[in-house]
């Protein structure tokens, strides 16, 4: 790959973000796409690392170009890392069907979040870039990828139980993304950074996969 103007390369995804740090990890997409995937079939994501703290919530979300509005395609909440029968890790190999209406495009980021279940508030995050293929579809709707641990977002303590956690992420709005970049709908914001855990509404939308 050619590393965008005014990026710099970062390998590791066993350290988490600054607390301030940049969410795009320097914005520009890579030039050549890292997988070519189809829309509507499954596909394989990969890891790398041996501290799995106990497992945690995960999402991948993808972003169009012209865009930085990510929707969630595949999400774990709370036994990202480890087998949920056991509770044993790591599992670093994850196989999920990629929606069949996510749009076609040769450059599409995908962006990978972690909140682990035991230890430092920490958030972490990487990213690449896949093209799409096989999609006849102009659009795809579904839910906006939560931020948490991280500077003007919320916090997500070990001492919190998961359906503390889990609030904060079925309170995130749906957004709607096209090839051609769409920005969030209405009223599509992250909750407030000082927002206690209880004041996640009951009725949010829940994703599938909660």
């Amino acid at each position: 790959m050619t590393l965008p103007a005014g990026a710099s390369y970062d390998y590791s995804i066993t350290s988490p973000m600054p607390y301030d740090g940049d969410l795009s990890k320097g914005g520009a997409s890579w030039s050549e796409p890292a997988a070519t995937w189809t829309a509507g079939q499954d596909v394989t994501v990969k890891f790398f690392g041996t501290a799995y703290h106990s497992g945690g919530f995960a999402e991948l979300a993808l972003a169009y170009p012209g865009s930085d509005t990510f929707v969630v395609i595949f999400g774990d909440y709370g036994d990202f890392f480890v087998d949920p029968a056991t509770k044993t890790g790591p599992v670093t190999s994850y196989t999920f069907r990629l929606p069949a209406d996510v749009p076609s495009s040769d450059n599409v980021r995908l962006r990978w979040t972690w909140i682990q279940n035991v230890g430092n508030l920490e958030l972490y995050l990487n990213l690449s870039t896949v093209k799409i293929v096989g999609s006849k579809s102009t659009s795809f709707t579904g839910p906006q990828q939560f931020i948490g641990n991280h500077k003007g977002y919320p916090s997500l303590p070990e001492s919190m139980s998961r359906d503390e956690k889990l609030a904060y992420y079925k309170a995130m709005p749906n957004v709607t993304v096209t090839a051609g970049g769409a920005q969030p709908a209405s009223g599509a914001t992250y909750p407030t950074a000082d927002a206690p855990a209880s004041s996640a509404p009951a009725s949010a939308p829940s994703p599938t996969g909660y």
